[in-house]
């Protein structure tokens, strides 16, 4: 229905409706169930809390349901009736607007419903449950209602039963004034009227701070007073505190130190400490602390360091906790002591935690000319010691103080010191990986950032001064460490050939042992020659090492005494006498003369220097034409003994090849004897193996003569019988073969020789006599000569040679044609 509009407008129970009166103006309320006819001047309106005015509205839209409260929830009234204690209510139908006490508000406990008079507001609430960790801010903003009703208020205690009236003394219920009500107090709250419960964020309910075992909490106050809260705990502020937020956490760790840990602290308060808190300075029983006072705690005297209010964090930068600074064995740092000035050097192996109160950790600044003395070629150390100039890093420190109770703090801070808790768990919990874990593990780069250190070489040494003027020589190798007021004594040696001071070279290192210095000397000699002399001392330093730093200039001192020696001695010489024996005669001057032992070097009492050795490696004449005489003479002599040297070398190639010839055809007479052996072994066994063939039948035959030995007895005759034929057979054969081999001539027997039968030859000529028959005889015959011969060695190695010898025999011819 539009508004303005004559109608019927029908209420449900419940519900309710505000109509203004067109011509007077007057607003009446109609409260369901019931049925309105509105007239043409009837406006439905609502009430605006806001503006606190009529709006008119579209009926279906002005209709409004009654606030209605359960158990459990109350209902605050603002504006309530003026009689029967402002809760008197609409009644059905319609009614006339009564008189209000603007401004008021009651609580009303439910279970309750009713409609609202024009002007009234309500809001239904649910009843406050609190857990143990919870709490209620409550105001009282009327003390006069709220002493009335106190007792009507509804409070469950965390314990079973109700608490009546005397949750707050009467001297706390003033007008304005907060109170708080705890959950481990009172599960469940309804305020009566003249007390209300402030709401933050929307919530009536807020949140207490659980502290769990290493975790601390800040309260701020409305007067500026913080107070620290340490766990385990549930923490409630007071009505005027508020808890001091960080990034959103309310909770922080304590800080836990060890020994290479501390806190440098400022006391801004008087306080004092009585039992185990007195033990924050190592003492015992009452300390008082007192305010400017400064504090440094490590580890040594408190594990776990919990701020209070009456500290303040002293802070260099970003910087709250100290850490020790590791000092690795043959490393040191400088350390300030800023009550008397004086600058240590602690040396390691060592954790050096500086004490920030008396103490500082300083870096010696190089200038460039020291560098490049002391670290010759580093470029390195000569850019950090540039950088470290220009940071300038002595300068005056300014401290700065942190409270620990400060909203603000950096994000150092937060992470060593103020951490937030970690999540909440249901218990507490070991929990022990399946996996491998690392240790953990740093990177010490130390090079630049501790005491001056130098690496002395071996064979070199240094001369270390301090302030007070005291000396000491270091010699290599070794590594030291300088104090902060300690420096090296710097040399000045003379440059160039030949020596002379106009460039002198500046260094800290004294080569100690196989020293090098080299010079030209120009010598003059007696037939007024000049030479320029090349040579190269060798020096060592010896004897006491405090005199070694004597002589800045060692160099000068040596290269000048040579010259003056070198020269008086050359100029008793002629240039020809001084060429052939320069060397042996400068060595003779500086180190003495060579006898059976060591020469005995030149010693200088000045500084413990000893030339022990000398080498001449150049002359140079300055008259050209008398330099080219001496060199044509002695490339004469040296072509002479080149030529000597050639013929003596062509003799010797001589007299080896001859040897060598000679050897080789001694081999070679050994290689044909050595051959003919071979030979005539081959023909023993041979012989040999016919002699063992014989002994192996004869073996035989006597086995089987055991075996038979009825039938060999019997054959015995027989066998002897014909053995004794063949005997005589034999011998016949012999005979014949013998007076056939007689008739051979000595000239068979040279011929035989020239054929290399030399054995063969021997043999016949033992054997054969001297025969008168002729050459026909002596090739044929039965059983005679030669044939004879043959069927003497048939079957034997001799037989081949025997065929040989007889075929040689018959190409020579009648024996008169043999040569002798």
């Amino acid at each position: 229905m539009e508004p303005g509009r004559s109608g019927d407008l029908v209420l449900p129970q419940g519900t309710y409706v505000l109509l203004q009166d067109g011509a007077s103006g007057q607003v009446e309320v109609v409260t369901g169930p019931h049925k309105v006819s509105l007239a043409d001047t009837d406006k439905p309106v609502v009430y605006e809390k806001e503006s606190r005015r009529f709006a008119p509205t579209p009926a279906d839209r002005a209709i409004r349901v009654c606030p209605a409260a359960d158990e459990g929830q109350y209902i605050i009234l603002t504006n309530p009736t003026v009689d029967e204690a402002g809760k008197s209510h609409p009644k059905k139908g319609k009614q006339s607007a009564i008189s209000l006490t603007n401004g008021r508000k009651i609580n009303i406990q439910g279970p309750d419903v009713f409609a609202l008079f024009p002007g009234q507001i309500a809001e239904v609430l649910d009843g406050h449950q609190l857990k143990s960790n919870e709490y209620l801010l409550i105001r009282v903003y009327n003390e006069k209602e709220a002493r009335t009703n106190l007792k009507n208020a509804v409070v469950k205690t965390a314990e079973a039963g109700d608490k009546k009236g005397n949750l707050f003394d009467e001297r706390e219920l003033r007008t304005g004034n907060l109170l708080i009500i705890k959950g481990t107090d009172v599960s469940f709250y309804i305020p009566p009227t003249g007390i209300e419960v402030l709401e933050e964020n929307g919530n009536y309910v807020r949140n207490a701070v659980t502290l769990e075992r290493l975790e601390y909490c800040i309260l701020l106050d409305q007067n500026g007073d913080k107070r620290y809260v340490k766990g385990p705990d549930v923490v409630f502020p007071k009505p005027t505190e508020t808890f001091v937020e960080h990034k959103g956490q309310r909770v922080f760790r304590a800080v836990e130190l060890n020994e290479n840990m501390g806190i440098y602290i400022k006391v801004i308060a008087d306080y004092e400490e009585k039992g185990e808190g007195s033990k924050l300075l190592g003492k015992g029983g009452s300390t008082k602390f007192i305010a400017g006072e400064e504090l440094f705690i490590t580890g040594k005297e408190q594990k776990i360091y919990f701020p209070r209010a009456e500290h303040a964090v002293i802070k260099y930068g970003d910087e709250t906790i100290h850490y020790a600074t590791a000092v690795p064995i043959g490393e040191g740092r400088y350390i300030l002591d800023k009550t008397t000035g004086s600058v240590n050097l602690i040396k390691g192996p060592k954790m050096l935690l500086p004490d920030p109160r008396t103490q500082v950790i300083v870096k010696r600044v190089l200038n460039d000319k020291t560098v490049n003395l002391w670290f010759p070629g580093n470029t390195e150390a000569l850019k950090y010691n540039q950088l470290l100039e220009k940071e300038n890093e002595l300068s005056p420190e300014l401290d700065y103080i942190e409270d620990y109770s400060s909203r603000k703090f950096s994000a150092r801070t937060k992470q060593t010191v103020l951490a937030s808790a970690a999540a909440s768990m249901m218990a507490d919990e070991l929990t022990r990986k399946t996996n491998y874990t690392k240790p953990r593990s740093i990177k010490l780069d130390t090079k630049y950032e501790g005491a001056v250190l130098l690496n002395i070489w071996p064979n070199y040494a240094v001369q270390i001064v301090n302030k007070t003027g005291d000396r000491r020589v270091v010699e290599g190798p070794k590594v030291v460490m300088l104090a902060y007021d300690e420096t090296l004594e710097v040399l000045e040696l003379s440059t160039g050939k030949p020596k002379n001071d106009n460039k002198l070279k500046q260094t800290v290192y004294l080569q100690t042992k196989n020293n090098i210095v080299s010079d030209i000397i120009t010598v003059e000699t007696k037939d007024l020659i000049n030479v320029d002399v090349l040579l190269s001392y060798k020096v060592n330093f010896e004897e006491e090492s405090t005199n070694w730093f004597n002589v800045s200039d060692y160099v000068k001192l040596l290269t000048q005494h040579m010259r003056s020696l070198v020269r008086n001695a050359v100029k008793k010489q002629t240039i020809e006498e001084f060429n052939e024996k320069a060397t042996d005669l400068i060595r003779d001057i500086i180190l003495g003369k060579s006898g059976e032992g060591k020469r005995k070097g030149r010693s200088f009492e000045e500084n413990g220097m000893t030339i022990y050795d000398v080498e001449v490696l150049n002359l140079e004449i300055g008259d050209e034409e008398i330099a080219e005489m001496l060199v044509e003479n002695q490339h004469n002599i040296v072509e002479q003994n080149l030529k000597i040297v050639g013929l003596e070398k062509n003799l010797e190639f001589s007299k080896k090849e001859e040897e060598f010839n000679r050897q080789q055809l001694d081999e070679t007479i050994k290689t044909n004897e050595k051959k003919k052996e071979v030979k005539l072994q081959e023909v023993n066994n041979a012989n040999e193996i016919e002699t063992t063939k014989l002994a192996a039948e004869s073996e035989s035959q006597v086995t089987l003569d055991n075996i038979t030995a009825a039938r060999l007895a019997r054959e015995q005759s027989i066998e002897d019988l014909k053995t004794k034929v063949e005997k005589e057979r034999s011998e016949i054969r012999v005979a014949a073969l013998e007076r056939e081999w007689a008739a051979l001539q000595p000239r068979l027997i040279e011929a035989l020789i020239g054929q290399n039968d030399l054995k063969l030859s021997e043999i016949l000529a033992k054997n054969l006599k001297e025969q008168k028959s002729g050459l026909g005889d002596l090739l044929g015959g039965k059983n005679g000569g030669f044939e004879g011969l043959l069927e003497t060695v048939k079957g034997t190695n001799l037989e081949s040679r025997v065929k040989r010898i007889i075929s040689e025999y018959s190409k020579l011819g009648s024996p008169s044609t043999i040569k002798k």
